[in-house]
């Protein structure tokens, strides 16, 4: 009987730990979103134009993993969202500095033309 009721309590302790061992649902749901945000960061040119924004993305994508590892999804909810905030972030400063890059590429063309357009009304 003593085997009996010893091997029932660890089945029950092995079920327990294997559903403690599950991230939730938000947390699978947040890392992922995370994990996409910091992809969209990099296809935008962030490692280019703006590494601290997305090298701190990336620090808190690893910091969520972790914490989601470890089974504390409110940590792992957190660092997931700030690794999104931050991934979004980079991506908007990230596209913005390349569209500032063309349009000063562009004002040096104007300006070439200018000068030649000037040389040659001379």
């Amino acid at each position: 009987m003593h085997r009996i009721i010893t091997a029932a309590l660890c089945a029950v302790a092995l079920a327990l730990g294997a559903c403690a061992s599950e991230p939730d649902r938000a947390t699978v749901s947040a890392l992922t979103a995370a994990e996409s945000s910091v992809q969209n960061a990099v296809s935008a040119g962030a490692d280019r134009y703006s590494r601290e924004a997305l090298y701190s993305a990336r620090e808190n994508l690893k910091k969520a993993r972790a914490a989601s590892a470890d089974g504390d999804d409110e940590r792992a909810l957190r660092f997931a969202a700030e690794a999104e905030a931050d991934a979004t972030y980079a991506a908007a400063s990230a596209r913005a500095a390349a569209v500032q890059a063309s349009a000063e590429e562009i004002a040096q063309s104007l300006e070439a033309l200018r000068q030649e357009a000037a040389r040659t009304a001379r």
